[in-house]
């Protein structure tokens, strides 16, 4: 699995200063160093983890979002394996909700995110400023389908893409 942090303080669990400065800057977090080592250790047991690369964890509430760059489809049951797997190892009283990204595809993401509701469509809003905002369509009887609230998903993606998020039913 690729990651951002050394294989080796991987290993032993004690970042290296490159490593140690990546997590001071704050471009990651010690919690992603802890998934990252976890998803390690896990890697021989899912294959899908060889080819995968770790991209962020974001805990919102009592949720922890994992989110994986993949580049072929993974059957749902090993998700659902690793996520126990991954909470195990925690030894916290979180969920864990792993988010597989395919590529640099926004949609799958999401469809991911949101699952079993499903997406109609997303739209780009571009504002005059120059920054942009993607609103996520779903049909009104999805709404009850959602895996968490609006506002929870809302900002789980827009930490995760940078920009922000807005789911509308129609």
């Amino acid at each position: 699995m690729k990651t951002p942090f050394c294989k080796f303080d991987l290993k032993t669990g004690v970042p290296c200063p490159k490593c140690q400065s990546l997590i001071d800057n704050g471009v990651y977090t010690k919690l992603d160093f802890e998934i990252s080592r976890i998803l390690y250790e896990l890697e021989d047991n899912f294959s899908f983890l060889k080819d995968a690369e770790y991209f962020k964890s974001i805990k919102e509430e009592d949720t922890l979002f994992i989110v994986i760059k993949v580049k072929r489809e993974t059957p749902y049951f090993l998700i659902k394996r690793l996520e126990r797997k991954v909470s195990k190892k925690l030894k916290t009283n979180l969920y864990v909700k792993i988010v597989l990204w395919r590529g640099e595809d926004i949609k799958s993401l999401i469809e991911n995110l949101i699952r079993p509701a499903r997406l109609t469509t997303i739209t780009t809003v571009w504002f005059p400023d120059g920054s942009l905002q993607y609103n996520v369509r779903l049909t009104r009887r999805e709404i009850r389908r959602l895996p968490f609230p609006r506002i929870m998903l809302e900002k789980v993606l827009s930490k995760i893409l940078g920009h922000g998020v807005e789911i509308v039913f129609s």
